[in-house]
């Protein structure tokens, strides 16, 4: 969250659906003068495990083409309205998701509420002329006793309660974040008592920061620039502000069901694609101008999804995440072409909208690889007379078969060259992922071709060390084409052996007429 107070016009939303904290349970450790020191506690919020999978990185368009940066507020409320009400977080949703979608608005809408409960907290320290304020706003954050943020922090979380914390940007500090929201999960004292005295660095917050999904970050003070910063970080001014206030006004709601593919066993068979499309300087409209997606499936009649926004506008120069659930599980081979079409009408009143990126990720059955990854300015420019876009991809299918003599893995792989006329060749390397190919048995494999000239050489290579280890026979090699949703054999011969590797003879090169 780059700019704060830019978005709270907006009327927020939100229902409290826990009570507040139950009188009593607070303790007042300046009234009995305890030492902090040595105290340590932490809630039961893992940032790996309850945290979302994906980075902050949303835009908003606030109003037409006026935007804020980022969702951090939205995404901590969030996150905490899993881990109250006991549900997982959605686990394969790793990418940000897109404008419109029931994550987004939902995200969204907490981030709303997150500025109706915090507006005088960011309004107060929004008073600090010429930054005649930064010790004591500073010293509010180490302060544990008389309503300090430290003591704050440490209420909430020895009532098991992770803390919503804002973070107020450092001045005076070269590639400094902006204002943030995180989520404190713990803390540590160290030699620290909590009041001014020597040590104050050697406190430790531990914080959930939707920026750093997958990590617990450590803010510590940093006393000699009287600033907080994170610890953890190579960069520490790449994550370093002037204090934090604590949200003790946060109130869970119930989390929307998510809808995930489910991405089955890991039988090599793909569930889902994630298409990343880029919008480059002309936006996608939405409404009646809509953007759909129709995947070539080989063998298979082709799968088409209608309005993959949703109807909501795509913004300039932003990217987003559509997940396409595949209507069954199919080897990754069997994606032939990817089709963008839109619906735009032509005339004064038509839309424009300008694709610079699409990159497509494949999913499920073990199977984690991009297939496809376009980028220019722009790839397609969609007009009233401009509607579709196909990418074809182009498979090289290989079969082998041993002969009595495996392939032992480990050190002892098989690497594949694919080269064309007069263009760059394909580099494929460990085809058999250091595992072995025991004899007398055959192999499979799809290489996804970038060139889509004729195929001139295929050479396979082993990639034998200093060991003079086991030869390996290859009995048989047969290799297809694959495009336009066509098989075309261009290799297929087999001999006792058809070639014998070994440290002396590691190459076998096939040229293709």
């Amino acid at each position: 969250m780059t700019t704060i107070l830019a978005a709270l016009a907006f009327a927020p939303t939100g229902a409290n659906l826990v009570p507040a904290f139950e009188a009593g349970v607070l303790r007042d450790f300046a009234a009995t003068g305890a030492s902090l020191a040595g105290q340590s506690r932490r809630t039961d919020f893992r940032p790996e495990q309850h945290g979302f999978r994906f980075v902050n990185t949303f835009k908003n368009d606030v109003i037409f083409d006026i935007r804020t940066g980022g969702l951090c507020g939205g995404m901590v409320y969030a996150a905490l309205d899993f881990f109250s009400a006991r549900r997982p977080i959605p686990a394969t949703i790793d990418y940000r998701p897109a404008t419109g979608t029931t994550l987004e608005r939902y995200i969204f809408r907490r981030q709303l509420k997150t500025f109706e409960n915090q507006l005088d907290k960011w309004a107060e320290l929004n008073f600090n002329p010429g930054g005649a304020r930064n010790s004591e706003f500073y010293r509010w954050g180490i302060q544990g006793f008389d309503g300090g943020r430290l003591q704050e922090l440490r209420e909430l979380i020895d009532a098991g309660r992770p803390a919503p914390l804002g973070l107020w940007h450092a001045d005076g500090h070269p590639d400094r974040p902006g204002d943030h929201q995180v989520l404190a999960v713990g803390y540590e004292m160290g030699r620290y008592n909590g009041r001014f005295g020597p040590n104050a660095g050697d406190l430790k917050i531990f914080v959930y920061d939707p920026n750093w999904p997958g990590h617990t970050m450590v803010l510590q003070p940093d006393p000699e620039s009287q600033t907080f910063f994170y610890s953890n970080l190579s960069n520490r001014e790449a994550g370093r502000w002037l204090t934090y206030f604590v949200d003790k006004k946060h109130q869970p709601e119930t989390p929307p069901a998510i809808a995930e593919t489910d991405l089955g066993p890991n039988d090599g068979r793909i569930r889902e694609l994630i298409l990343e499309i880029g919008t480059g300087g002309d936006d996608l409209r939405g409404g009646n101008d809509n953007v759909s997606v129709a995947i070539g499936l080989f063998g298979r009649a082709t799968h088409r999804v209608a309005n993959i926004n949703g109807g909501a506008r795509w913004i300039g120069d932003y990217t987003q995440f559509v997940p396409i659930r595949l209507p069954a599980p199919v080897p990754p081979e069997s994606i032939t072409s990817i089709t963008i079409s839109t619906n735009f009408g032509g005339g004064i009143g038509g839309d424009n909208w300008n694709m610079d990126k699409l990159k497509v990720r494949a999913r499920g059955g073990g199977i984690d690889r991009i297939l496809l990854e376009r980028n220019a300015s722009p790839i397609k420019r969609f007009t009233g007379q401009v509607h579709e876009h196909t990418e074809n991809l182009r498979w090289l299918l290989v079969r082998l078969a041993t002969g009595s003599a495996g392939l032992s893995g480990g050190s002892l792989n098989a690497n594949a060259i694919v080269s064309y006329r007069g263009r760059a060749p394909d580099s494929f390397n460990n085809l058999n992922k250091g595992q072995p190919w025991r004899p007398n048995t055959t192999v499979r494999d799809a290489l996804l071709l970038k060139q889509t000239v004729p195929v001139t050489l295929f050479s396979l290579i082993c990639t034998y060390g200093r060991n003079r280890l086991p030869a390996w026979n290859l009995n048989t090699l047969s290799l297809t084409v694959r495009e336009n949703g066509r098989d075309n054999v261009i290799y297929n011969q087999t001999g006792n052996p058809l070639f014998a590797f070994s440290p002396d003879r590691t190459s076998f090169q096939v040229r293709i007429p």
